[in-house]
């Protein structure tokens, strides 16, 4: 009987070392897909900083063109008007 109980007390050892090298692996699955969730993550961060730099360059290019259109009728209007004189600026 001694003999049973010694065997039973070391498979359920075994099988507690088994169970519990399982959960250690499960753990290490878990921190991996943690590790990979948290790099994506940074690399969404990293794709914006992109995009939004791209934008800023493009909304700079584009707003600098409607700017030079605002001087150049902003000449053109100043000039009408010197050549007016008093005419314009009593209307």
């Amino acid at each position: 009987m001694e003999d049973n109980k010694s065997f039973l007390d070391e498979l359920l050892d075994e099988v507690e070392s088994k169970e519990t090298t399982l959960h250690l692996a499960h753990v290490d699955l878990i921190l991996g897909e943690i590790s990979n969730l948290e790099e994506q993550i940074a690399k969404n961060f990293e794709q914006t900083e992109k995009e939004i730099e791209i934008l800023n360059e493009w909304t700079l290019r584009k707003n600098s063109k409607l700017q030079e259109r605002i001087d150049w009728m902003t000449r053109k209007l100043e000039a009408f008007m010197k050549d007016q004189g008093e005419n314009v600026k009593n209307y």
